[in-house]
């Protein structure tokens, strides 16, 4: 699941008209979830995200994982975060995976029925 800034910034307001620059990561998923990733790297609570870098976010659900999860984070203009916590709901729909078949042996006596 990949994010792009104007995820983050369409949900930002500031009073004073200021542009969102950055946002910090103040919950994530659990491990048995999933893992929100920035460049490939997990992020950390309390991670500072600058917008130029905000559509290098992803979350990675754990194999074969479905159903929702969420994430919080503040946001922050020029000089100050915001003093509440927003939650992004993450929804992971379930797909239907590709059944396998293995190669096997058999063996028996002859002139009998295998």
């Amino acid at each position: 699941m990949t994010f792009v800034s104007t995820d983050f910034t369409n949900n930002f307001s500031d009073p004073d008209a200021d542009t969102l620059q950055k946002i910090k990561v103040t919950a994530l998923p659990t491990s048995s979830e999933g893992y929100l990733k920035l460049a490939g790297a997990n992020i950390t609570i309390n991670q500072e995200i600058v917008l130029a870098s905000l559509a290098q976010i992803t979350f990675v659900p754990t194999l074969n994982r479905n159903g929702q999860t969420n994430f919080t984070r503040q946001a922050a203009d020029q000089i100050v975060y915001s003093t509440n916590t927003a939650t992004l709901t993450l929804n992971v729909t379930a797909v239907n995976d590709a059944p396998t078949v293995s190669d096997f042996g058999k063996n028996g006596n002859e002139d009998t029925t295998l």
